[in-house]
């Protein structure tokens, strides 16, 4: 209870407020397993492999059998896949992954999650570039071997972009 004057009560008052705050701000974090801070922070080091060009990471986190379904229905393998980034072919200004949750199966996990590319262009010739800029929905299976968690499977699909409000009249 506050008496006017007690000042005890007011900073045990203070106290509390700033207990409840700081659950709140680190609830979020909090609530994300150790699976899906793995997850997230290989999707993250792969979307700065695809900036920097970094093959040795692709290499390193695509399984033997890795395959992919783009947003054209199309699939490729680890091979393909390796040579569709490759610099000089594939060139990404900023990825980044959001809206993440992780289905945890044990040796095997899927992660569903939102791509954002900016400034990613594909070029299948020299002087032929395709903007491949957007949003995207993907989902991923990962598997873990020996420790260590490797990308067997992923798909994307284009978020259209939201239509423009019509004009008032």
């Amino acid at each position: 209870m506050f008496y006017p004057g007690d000042d005890t009560n007011v900073e045990a008052a203070m106290q509390m407020i700033l207990a409840a705050w700081l659950l709140a701000v680190a609830a979020p974090a909090a609530s994300q397993s150790a699976l899906e801070r793995t997850l997230l922070a290989l999707e993250e080091e792969r979307q700065a492999a695809y900036v920097k060009g970094d093959r040795a990471v692709l290499e390193r986190q695509f399984a033997a059998e890795y395959s992919h379904t783009n947003l054209r229905g199309g699939t490729t393998n680890r091979a393909e896949e390796l040579a569709f980034y490759a610099p000089g072919t594939f060139s990404l200004k900023s990825g980044k992954i959001e809206d993440v949750t992780v289905h945890d199966y044990g040796n095997t996990a899927v992660l569903l999650g939102t791509v954002v590319w900016e400034g990613a262009t594909f070029r299948p010739q020299p002087n032929v570039p395709i903007d491949l800029s957007g949003r995207f929905r993907v989902t991923r299976v990962y598997v873990n071997r020996a420790g260590r968690w490797q990308l067997s499977t992923s798909h994307a699909s284009l978020i259209p972009p939201a239509e423009p409000a019509a004009a008032s009249e």
